[in-house]
This record gives structure tokens, C-alpha cells and sequence, in this order.
């Protein structure tokens, strides 16, 4: 909200000459204000209990199946070698 409010008084405050050589910029400015903001956020957020639990079901299932398949992919992979 206060992004905004700045915004629109630059907007106003800044017209004609002075906007196009510097008022440009400041969409610029803003944008790595944005990154710099969501990239904070994501690195505090944890994942939530659900998509956790599921990411480690998909995990295990997976190391399973590699298990399972081991004969199989050692074939395949002397078979690429030889």
C-alpha cells in the first residue's frame, strides 16, 4: 500500500523531461526492491506439513523402485560402458 502511495506521488511530481531522464528508472529500482522482498520470504516460509510429508512419500517410493531395479540398471549402464 505505501508502495504505491509513493508511487503515485512520483508520478505526479515527476512529468515530461525530468520523467524520461530519470522517472524511468525507478520502475527498475522497484523491481529489485520486489526480488530483493520475495526472496527474504521464501527463504523464512517453511513448506507446510502436507507437501513435506508427500515430498518424503515420493522419496522413500522412489528409492524403492531404484532398489527393486538395481539388476536392471547396472545392465544398463556396462551396457552403455562395453
Amino acid at each position: 500500500m505505501a508502495l504505491a502511495i509513493f508511487g503515485t506521488i512520483l508520478l505526479i511530481e515527476i512529468s515530461g523531461r525530468t520523467f524520461l531522464t530519470f522517472g524511468w528508472r525507478i520502475m527498475f529500482i522497484i523491481g529489485v526492491l520486489f526480488i530483493v522482498l520475495s526472496s527474504i520470504i521464501i527463504r523464512n516460509v517453511s513448506e507446510s506439513p502436507f507437501l513435506t510429508k508427500k515430498q518424503d512419500f515420493h522419496l522413500l517410493q522412489s528409492i524403492s523402485n531404484l532398489k527393486k531395479q538395481k539388476k536392471d540398471l547396472l545392465k544398463l549402464v556396462f551396457a552403455e560402458v562395453l
